[in-house]
């Protein structure tokens, strides 16, 4: 099904309805990606210096979408220049700390949309530890086909943390404190990563964390120095996300 809509302007686009994609389309040039799932927001240069692979990884995924009974969810992402940004949702069997399954969601670039379909795929099969020892930026890049244009060169960073934001969501479900997350799942708070992605879940985690320790630690100072006071509750108690 076909609409031709024009602005204010006179430009003519045509809009694809296929029951899959929503596909903007200026017919001389460019097609965009947005679905429920995925929202490309990168279109003026269109493919222009991307590897074929990473444009067919773009077009064709098949993994995009919640997983509604996620054991873990992940995000991170950054605004400057442009939003780029993406969810990994995993499904995890809790006897082994295995992966079955694995979704993304992504708002930005060609090069975004394509690195958190690539990190989901890459996460299946492989325990907790093993996703976040493979699944990185390099990793990715190397799925993709090569190095990607500037507006889309941030895509396998930020679904690489995306991916540790996910093991860390699993763990702190599961009730570890801020010692446990970073035994488990280790953030070096001025690593490449974590500079870049100003948006991330796992620090928003060990933020709350911090901020629970702070405040258990003011209870008990108090709770010393008023004798009889009701002691303070425990530090850190993790609570399950949704």
């Amino acid at each position: 099904m076909e609409q031709h809509i024009k602005d204010s302007g006179g430009y003519e686009a045509v809009v694809v309805e296929d029951g899959v994609r929503n596909l903007a389309v200026d017919p001389a040039t460019r097609a965009v990606i947005r679905t429920d799932d995925v929202y490309q927001t990168e279109v003026e240069k269109g493919v222009a210096g991307y590897p074929q692979r990473a444009v067919d990884i773009a077009a064709g995924y098949s993994n995009a979408g919640r997983i509604e009974d996620a054991s873990a969810i992940g995000m991170a992402g950054r605004s400057k220049r442009g939003e780029n940004s993406c969810q990994i949702f995993m499904k995890v069997d809790d006897a082994s700390g295995r992966i079955t399954h694995a979704t993304f969601r992504a708002r930005g670039s060609l090069g975004t949309i394509a690195s958190a379909s690539v990190a989901a795929t890459l996460c299946e099969g492989l325990t907790l530890p093993e996703a976040l020892a493979q699944v990185t930026d390099a990793r990715i890049h190397e799925e993709l086909g090569g190095e990607l244009p500037r507006g889309g060169a941030m895509g396998p960073l930020i679904a690489a943390e995306a991916v540790r934001a996910a093991v860390g969501d699993y763990h702190y479900r599961a009730g570890a404190d801020l010692a446990r997350l970073d035994e488990l799942c280790p953030c070096d708070s001025f690593s490449r990563g974590c500079l870049m992605c100003i948006k991330c879940s796992l620090r928003e985690t060990r933020a709350e964390l911090l901020v629970a320790r702070a405040k258990a630690a003011k209870a008990a100072n108090a709770a010393k120095a008023t004798p009889g006071a009701t002691p303070a509750p425990k530090a850190e108690a993790a609570t399950a996300r949704a």
